[in-house]
């Protein structure tokens, strides 16, 4: 078993620690494909390829020609531990310096002071306190995402009167699933919707369009490996 980091914004940490987010889609490792992702397909399962790394064959509908695109996020019943926002803060009991991540408290650790939280790419190891094991990995183009899987994604819901929303991560609103708003989404679609603007969010609003191939990687929460 491996352990390996993966970067996690501040929404999808705070999903995930209530169990909600056991799914992320990630482009890291198929970039080759991705210049022209219409041309590729996979030509079998995930698995040990040649080169003794786990990932994905894909075909050229073209050519035939076999390329491998490995994992960098290992297989399954490997292990990741969640890079995310955090700081510092010196406890004056155990006259030692605590961490504290950005998930838990907001913009504030107290009513005075102010966070400069720390960019979560430089967090540590020894500061890592979600771990999650990966149950399943395959590959899939980023539209054909399912309403379910979206929902897995972990995007955020809220009810209003006689309806529930999804949020919109480009600007802060809620898609509806009743009503007249010209955001009316079907409560089948709300998530896949919200999904698609958290995915702009990240990587940029033509992102979605492009319709990458995306590592699909399942996993759970598990207490530290340690």
């Amino acid at each position: 078993m491996k352990q390996r980091p993966m970067l996690m914004g501040t929404p999808m940490v705070i999903s995930t620690k209530k169990d909600i987010k056991t799914q992320t889609r990630r482009l890291r490792g198929l970039e080759y494909v991705n210049q022209l992702p219409d041309v590729w397909q996979p030509y079998s399962d995930p698995g040990i390829m040649g080169n003794g790394k786990y990932g994905q064959l894909f075909q050229h509908k073209g050519s035939g020609n076999i390329v491998m695109c490995a994992c960098p996020y290992g297989h399954p019943g490997d292990v990741l531990w969640v890079r995310e926002s955090w700081s510092t803060c010196y406890n004056a009991a155990t006259i030692e310096f605590d961490y504290k991540y950005k998930a838990d408290h907001g913009l504030y650790i107290d009513d005075v002071r102010p966070v400069k939280w720390k960019p979560s790419i430089h967090m540590p190891r020894k500061a890592a306190r979600i771990f999650l094991r990966i149950t399943d990995i395959r590959v899939e183009r980023l539209q054909d995402i399912t309403d379910k899987d979206a929902r897995a994604e972990g995007v955020e819901f809220q009810g209003f009167d006689q309806t529930i929303g999804s949020k919109n991560y480009l600007d802060g609103s809620w898609f509806v699933s009743w009503g007249t708003l010209p955001e009316f989404i079907p409560i089948n679609q709300l998530a896949r919707r919200s999904f698609e603007t958290l995915w702009q969010s990240i990587n940029g609003t033509d992102s979605w369009a492009a319709n990458p191939w995306v590592w699909v990687i399942s996993f759970k929460r598990i207490e530290s490996p340690d």
